[in-house]
């Protein structure tokens, strides 16, 4: 399967998890709007996912994948499930003691992760309880994520990306079953996530048991392996930290702003539909392809990979950000604006979103080129990337954010994506890891050609036809829909006209 394909495949079921989730953030937005409910909630709800993308997705990951993938490839299936059993039993361990201590602690903790609730002691004391509710996601998902991991080592992507889908399902079900009989919204949401974990864990150790991958649970022995795989998550925690905390800053600072974490939450969730889909699916495919490569020292076939890969994202992210800058207050018209959620609220969105979006190419880049130096277990560079990224967030949401509120901190984060992706290549270039081969500047310069043509598309349809065809569909949805369709239309038709992508993409 190409790698174009096998994108479009984990990006399918992507979509599916992501619609489903703006199903629930659009309950969510209806039930909650921007209040401190919503604030609390919002902050509880980013906690666990915080830990799991240092622990789980990020240097546990990072240094899991490569020695699965390499023992599956040398050793066979029997040692490589072996080892991903003690892993899966450390963790557990681990995790329980993890969540157990912060369930005494946090309230010591929101004092350092939300220290602007402290001026509201109602605020403060919601997100307390929601964090206790919701802090064993963590376990849950984390075990899931390694098992996902797995999964994916034997080119088994769908399952691991359909996952999601429960969570939302779980949340839609909570909010709108359990709302009336719960404290209020929020407090229903946040059970629901708690029980999302548990089934998320049951389905995907179903989902591998039927595919024949099965883990047991073994007293661990602490061998070379594991010693490894700990050496090189050390750097790995460093990093993932350091990442999390640069995405984390902005939530510490809006929690001094009112509102401001509600519509950063409701912005970086529109932002993360294409990355979540381009970024993470490419993410997903190119860790274990490029292990592979280079462990059979197919160093040319590596940069080929990455070449290939960051044309795609590049040609499906430039018009995603395009599109997002200059009709996001429509798309969070439809999608959020009912109920408690306002026309102020919508303005107040679409702002974040215009600024967040300038960064969205460059989260999707970070993304392809992290893999390559997980591939070669090098964690080291990505830390003192980060380090320098996530200063550079810092200083600028704090300065940007006095004077420019919410607005600010979103900038600041695409700045300091741009600022990872640019550092991330020369580092790679540097060490003779990646070069651009033949043509794909040129490339680039017709995605940009086509991008701008949709652009006038979308300007054209917003500022002479978009009254008149609400008026003739009599429907918001429809009129959103029908504006991204022709947007939609005329890229693809442009980019296929100039041989940027053809049918045969699809099929091999």
């Amino acid at each position: 399967m190409s790698l174009f394909r096998s994108v479009f495949t984990v990006g399918f079921y992507t979509f599916l998890s992501r619609i489903s989730g703006y199903m629930r953030d659009i309950l969510m937005a209806s039930h909650l709007g921007t209040s401190h409910l919503a604030d609390a909630f919002n902050v509880a709800f980013k906690l666990p996912n915080f830990f799991r993308n240092i622990f789980a997705d990020g240097a546990l990951n990072a240094a899991f994948v490569p020695i699965f993938t390499a023992k599956l490839t040398n050793e066979g299936r029997d040692k490589a499930l072996n080892f991903g059993g003690k892993v899966v039993t450390i963790l557990l361990l681990s995790l329980i003691c993890v969540v157990g201590l912060f369930e005494i602690f946090m309230p010591q903790i929101m004092k350092v992760l939300a220290m602007g609730f402290h001026i509201d002691k109602e605020k403060f004391a919601l997100a307390v309880l929601f964090g206790r509710i919701t802090f064993p996601y963590l376990l849950f998902i984390s075990i899931t994520t390694v098992y996902a991991g797995i999964m994916n080592s034997f080119g088994k992507f769908a399952v691991a990306a359909a996952i999601p889908i429960l969570m939302n399902i779980c949340m839609i079900i909570a909010v709108v079953f359990f709302s009336k009989h719960s404290t209020s919204p929020a407090h229903a949401l946040a059970f629901g996530l708690f029980m999302a974990g548990i089934l998320q864990l049951v389905s995907i150790i179903y989902a591998s048991r039927r595919a024949g991958i099965i883990l047991t649970f073994t007293k661990p022995k602490i061998d070379k392996d594991l010693r490894l795989m700990f050496r090189n998550m050390v750097p790995g925690i460093i990093g993932s930290s350091i990442t999390q905390i640069n995405l984390w800053v902005g939530t510490i600072i809006a929690t001094n702003i009112s509102g401001a974490v509600s519509i950063l939450y409701y912005a970086e969730r529109l932002n993360q539909f294409p990355l979540a889909i381009i970024g993470i699916a490419l993410g997903t495919i190119l860790l274990p392809t490029l292990t592979r490569q280079l462990r059979e020292k197919e160093f040319d076939k590596a940069v080929i990979t990455q070449n290939k890969a960051l044309e795609i994202s590049l040609f499906l992210t430039l018009p995603c950000a395009f599109a997002l800058v200059l009709i996001g207050r429509e798309i969070i018209q439809v999608l959020y604006e009912r109920a408690a959620f306002t026309s102020i609220d919508t303005l107040h969105v679409s702002i974040a979103l215009g600024y967040l979006a300038l960064g969205l190419p460059a989260f999707v880049i970070i993304r392809i080129f992290t893999p390559r130096f997980f591939a070669s277990l090098d964690t080291k560079t990505p830390v003192r990337i980060s380090l320098i990224s996530v200063t550079i967030n810092i200083v600028l949401s704090y300065l940007l954010s006095k004077q420019f509120s919410f607005a600010g901190i979103a900038f600041a984060s695409a700045v300091s994506g741009w600022v990872s992706a640019i550092l991330l290549g020369y580092f790679l270039f540097k060490k003779h890891s990646f070069y651009f081969i033949a043509k794909f500047f040129v490339k680039i310069f017709l995605i940009l050609i086509a991008a701008t043509f949709m652009a006038i598309i979308l300007l054209s349809y917003k500022y002479f036809a978009y009254d008149y065809m609400y008026l003739l569909l009599g429907s918001k949805i429809l009129n959103l829909f029908f504006m991204i369709f022709c947007g939609s239309l005329s890229y693809f038709l442009v980019a296929y006209l100039l041989n940027i992508i053809t049918i045969s993409d699809f099929r091999r």
